[in-house]
C-alpha cells in the first residue's frame, strides 16, 4: 500500500473511533441513564471498529516496518505495536468488567470508567498519528505488492 493511501485509511479510521468515542461522552453527560441501552450496543460497535483498526495498522504498518525497516523503524514500530496491543487490552478489561449487572448497581463507577476510558483512547489515537507519520516518513509504500507472474 502507497503511504499516502495507508495515512488516509489511519486517519479514516481514526476518526470513525473518535465519533463513537465523543458520541459516548456526549450521551453519558447529557442522558446520564438513560444512555445506558445506547452505551451498550455502541461498546461493541466500538469494539468491531477497534479490531478492524489494529489489524490494518498491524498488517500494513507494524509488520512491514518490523520485517523490512532499518534498526530505528523496526524498534519503533515494535514499540507501536506493543501500545496497540495494550490498548486493545484495555478496552477489552472493561468490556468485560463492566457487564450488565455491575453497570446497575454501580452507575456512577461505570460513568466515570467510561470517561475515563475515553479519554485514554483519545490520547492514544492522537500519540498513534504522529508516531505513524514518523515511522512512515521518507516511505513510499508499507509493503511491498505481491507480484504473480503466470507462465
Amino acid at each position: 500500500m502507497e503511504t499516502r493511501f495507508a495515512l488516509a485509511r489511519l486517519a479514516d479510521h481514526q476518526r470513525a473511533i473518535m465519533a463513537q468515542v465523543d458520541d459516548s461522552r456526549r450521551r453519558l453527560r447529557s442522558d446520564g441513564r438513560g444512555a445506558q441501552p445506547h452505551l451498550a450496543k455502541q461498546r461493541w460497535v466500538l469494539m468491531r471498529m477497534l479490531r478492524e483498526y489494529q489489524l490494518f495498522k498491524h498488517v500494513e504498518i507494524f509488520d512491514p516496518a518490523i520485517v523490512r525497516g532499518d534498526a530505528r523503524r523496526a524498534d519503533l514500530a515494535r514499540g507501536m505495536k506493543e501500545r496497540c496491543v495494550a490498548a486493545g487490552e484495555d478496552y477489552q478489561r472493561h468490556v468485560a468488567l463492566w457487564t450488565g449487572e455491575a453497570i446497575h448497581a454501580c452507575w456512577a463507577d461505570y460513568a466515570a470508567a467510561v470517561i475515563a476510558l475515553a479519554d485514554r483512547l483519545a490520547q492514544h489515537v492522537a500519540r498513534e498519528r504522529c508516531d505513524v507519520e514518523m515511522l512512515l516518513d521518507g516511505t513510499e509504500r508499507t509493503r511491498r505488492s505481491i507480484v504473480r507472474v503466470s507462465g
